[in-house]
C-alpha cells in the first residue's frame, strides 16, 4: 500500500485541475440535453459492467472485464474461485438498484441491504449485519473502532450526511463513503457497500455513477487512508475529478 504524508486539514493546496462548479455545469447541460434512450442503456450497461469489474477488482478478484462480463451473462470462467462468480454477480444485482434506492433514504437500512445483496452465498451469516469482531485495515495505520460502537458511530455518520454544513452534494456524498470505510462496520465488503452508497448519493443528488478504476487503485486507497487520519481533501477532490471526468464523457455523446 502507498505511503502519505501526515494529514492537515489546513495544509495549503494548489488549485484543483477540476471543480464543483464544472460538475454543476456539466449536471445542468446533460438535463437539458440528456442522452438519447438507446445511447442511454448502452452507456448504462458498459458502465455497469465496469464498475462491478474495477470495484471488486479493488478488493482483490481476479476476474478480468471480459471474465467479468461473461460471468454477468451467466457463464462459468474456469479456474476462477466460486465466490468470485457470487461477487460479480451480486455486485451486479445491487448496481440495477442504485436508481431505485436513490428514489428513497439514504441511511442505515439501505447500507445493510447492500451489504446483505453483496455478501449473499459468500458470507450470509455476515450478509446485512454489522460486525462483531475486531478487524484491521490491511495496509493502514487506522485501526477500526471497537465492534460494540459500530452501531453508534453509523448512527453518527448518516446524521452528518444529511446534514449539509456548507458541503456540495457531492462532497457529502465523498464524506459518507470516507465515514463508512473509517468505521468499517463490517467484517468484509467495506469498500463495495461504500462505494455503491456513494454512487446512490449522487444519483440522488442529480449526478451520475461514477467509476473508481481498477489502474487508479493506489490513488484511490492513499485518499481513503487521508480520510481516515482526518484530511477529507484528497479523497473529496479525487471523487470531484471522477464526476467531471465522467460527465464530460457524458457531454461528448451528446454535444
Amino acid at each position: 500500500m502507498p505511503d502519505f504524508d501526515p494529514p492537515s486539514r489546513n495544509r495549503p493546496r494548489s488549485e484543483p485541475k477540476f471543480t464543483l462548479a464544472q460538475a454543476d455545469d456539466i449536471r445542468v447541460r446533460l438535463a437539458r440535453n440528456p442522452l438519447p434512450k438507446p445511447v442511454q442503456a448502452n452507456w448504462d450497461e458498459a458502465e455497469r459492467v465496469n464498475g462491478v469489474y474495477s470495484s471488486n477488482a479493488i478488493e482483490g478478484s481476479t476476474l478480468t472485464l471480459g471474465e467479468t462480463e461473461a460471468v454477468l451473462r451467466g457463464a462459468t470462467v474456469p479456474g476462477k474461485e466460486l465466490h468470485e462468480h457470487f461477487a460479480a454477480v451480486n455486485l451486479n444485482l445491487a448496481w440495477t438498484k442504485m436508481d431505485d434506492w436513490a428514489k428513497g433514504p439514504i441511511g442505515e437500512r439501505l447500507l445493510l441491504d447492500i451489504h446483505q445483496i453483496l455478501l449473499a452465498r459468500i458470507n450470509d451469516d455476515q450478509a446485512g449485519r454489522y460486525r462483531t469482531v475486531r478487524v484491521r485495515i490491511v495496509g493502514s495505520e487506522h485501526i477500526a473502532p471497537n465492534p460494540a460502537s459500530v452501531p453508534e458511530k453509523m448512527e453518527t455518520a448518516f446524521a452528518a450526511y444529511s446534514e449539509l454544513r456548507g458541503r456540495h452534494p457531492i462532497e457529502q456524498a465523498a464524506d459518507l463513503h470516507a465515514d463508512i470505510v473509517t468505521v468499517h462496520p463490517f467484517s468484509d465488503g467495506n469498500g463495495r457497500s461504500a462505494r455503491l452508497i456513494q454512487n446512490i448519493a449522487l444519483i440522488k443528488a442529480g449526478f451520475w455513477p461514477i467509476n473508481i478504476p481498477v489502474t487508479e487503485r493506489a490513488r484511490y486507497i492513499e485518499a481513503t487512508y487521508q480520510s481516515n487520519a482526518g484530511n477529507t481533501v484528497p479523497y473529496r477532490d479525487y471523487i470531484v475529478e471522477k464526476v467531471v471526468t465522467s460527465g464530460l464523457d457524458r457531454l461528448a455523446m451528446v454535444d
